[in-house]
């Protein structure tokens, strides 16, 4: 049976959801109303940020790899340079609501596939020897929205990137910290 989700559904009858620990921990403390304690749900995030820095500890973007990869991505999607840049100047998150801003979506548009030209644009230029195909993936998307867990919350960039994003892109147009934003921070879904 081939692996796609469509497939899944059809197969199932049911949707499939991927959380990562901390989520289904948060989840499962709004939906079920158990009682989580916080301090477990920070540390599972802390063990799944370690376990993602020590996954790209292989080789890493450098300056010259990443400004080749944004210029290109620039010329071919700019909303995605847009979201993260956006992401770097805010800690390395950007929410849902910021991409819809910075890209101009009009709220019925999905954010389904918005990761996918990233991965388009690294084998391009891996297949160019521009990049060498170990650095760690761009824009990943943060599942669980409150609305709907199945929706992105927002995206992630690796912690690697920010400084050199930042030398690259404040003082410019695109590097927009968000008033209030806790560096790294996930804004919660309440209110």
């Amino acid at each position: 049976m081939p692996n796609s989700s469509r497939n899944w559904r059809e197969q199932a009858g049911v949707g499939l959801y991927m959380l990562t620990p901390s989520e289904l921990l948060r989840w499962a403390k709004e939906l079920l109303d158990l009682n989580v304690d916080e301090g477990s749900v920070r540390d599972l995030e802390q063990l799944g940020e370690a376990s993602a820095d020590k996954d790209s500890e292989g080789e890493a973007w450098t300056a010259e790899s990443l400004a080749a990869f944004m210029d290109e991505l620039m010329r071919r999607y700019p909303s995605r340079v847009k979201a993260i840049v956006a992401a770097a100047a805010n800690g390395g998150f950007v929410d849902r609501e910021t991409v819809y801003e910075l890209a101009g979506y009009d709220e019925t548009r999905r954010l389904r596939g918005f990761t996918q030209p990233i991965g388009t644009l690294s084998r391009d230029l891996q297949a160019m020897g521009v990049l060498t195909g170990g650095e760690p993936f761009l824009l990943t998307t943060v599942y669980g929205h409150a609305i709907d867990p199945s929706w992105a919350k927002g995206f992630r960039i690796p912690s690697g990137v920010i400084p050199l994003l930042r030398s690259t892109y404040e003082g410019s147009d695109l590097w927009q910290p968000r008033d209030g934003a806790e560096a790294g921070s996930e804004p919660s879904d309440k209110g």
